[in-house]
């Protein structure tokens, strides 16, 4: 009885295991660039060698202490020499970013320094791009809300309910590199189960390689959504001070209305003007309006317009 069990061993599941594995190995030939597509910046010190990331880190800690002088001559009262202090924190942090040594906390930092100098567009911008790196920081959503909270346009209610962002964790709660690095777990966990199905068929292994194949592609499609949302579907901030937005792609539309420091948008599409040079966007802004088809307590409504480049950052 145990020689039969090995000669179906050694004869039936070798050809079918081997099938399995070249059928894995072909398919994981595609993961390294998706892997690559969401490798995260997480430190300063982390990239393009050693002496790259020591001057960065230099840099960072100048930055911190310009930082916390700055506060301290604010609160002795002498704002403009804080502000100088903040502006000085500002170039630091920015010529770590101009290396391309990309850290949630660098932009969490520049935009203190930005809040710091009463620029809330910039302020917002740089807290949306320490969010996308980390997004369970509480000090992150802390200052961000705070910052927004003092926008004069207020934002419109555009995130989903609670149980959604609860139910869909890993785009909410997660960002890029982790859903990726998550995602390849999910695979190999699938490829093994895989394997191990072949030997020991039972409704346990089966149940448990079916449950890591639907985790692999819920995140595939996660990360899919967040690449396309982050680099397709551009975000941005209104930094100007006040903003016209048009009914087309140039001075000479009327003005549909206008909106202000840190209302935040997605772009709909771009247009340069061929002889002056100018680059218009399409956006939808996230605002609540006052207009003359609403009632009198105003309803949040999602306005679209032509806006110039030079008034917003995009993210």
């Amino acid at each position: 009885m145990n020689t039969g069990w090995k000669s179906r061993f050694m004869f039936a599941r070798p050809p079918r295991l081997v099938g399995w594995i070249v059928i894995l190995l072909l398919t994981s030939a595609a993961l390294p660039p998706a892997a690559g597509a969401g490798a995260a910046k997480d430190s300063p010190a982390s990239q393009g060698g050693p002496e790259p990331g020591r001057k960065a880190a230099e840099l960072f800690l100048r930055g911190n202490a310009l930082y916390t002088e700055a506060k301290r001559i604010a609160w002795e009262g002498d704002a403009e020499a804080a502000k100088r202090k903040f502006s000085e924190a500002e170039v630091m942090y920015e010529s770590i970013l101009a290396h391309g040594l990309v850290n949630w906390q660098v932009l969490y930092n520049l935009g203190n320094a930005f809040y710091q100098q009463g620029a809330l567009g910039k302020a917002i911008a740089s807290y949306r791009r320490a969010e996308r790196l980390a997004p369970r920081r509480e000090e992150i959503q802390f200052n961000l809300e705070k910052a927004k909270a003092e926008a004069r346009d207020k934002e419109a209610p555009s995130r989903p309910p609670q149980w959604v962002c609860t139910l869909l964790f890993p785009y909410y709660q997660l960002n890029t590199n982790e859903v990726t690095e998550a995602g390849l777990a999910a695979y190999w966990a699938f490829a093994i189960l895989l394997i191990l199905v072949v030997f020991v068929r039972r409704a346990w292994a089966k149940c448990l390689c079916a449950i890591a194949l639907a985790a692999a592609v819920v995140l595939a499609g996660t990360l899919a959504a967040k690449v396309f949302n982050e680099q397709r579907a551009k975000q941005g901030v209104v930094t100007s001070e006040v903003c016209a937005v048009r009914l087309g792609h140039g001075i000479e539309y009327d003005k549909r209305f206008e909106v202000h420091e840190g209302a935040e948008f997605v772009v709909l599409g771009r247009y340069r003007d061929p002889r002056s040079h100018q680059e218009w966007l399409k956006v939808r802004l996230f605002v609540a309006l006052r207009q003359a088809n609403v009632d009198e307590e105003g309803t949040a409504a999602q306005a679209e317009g032509w806006v110039q480049a030079k008034d917003v950052e995009l993210l």
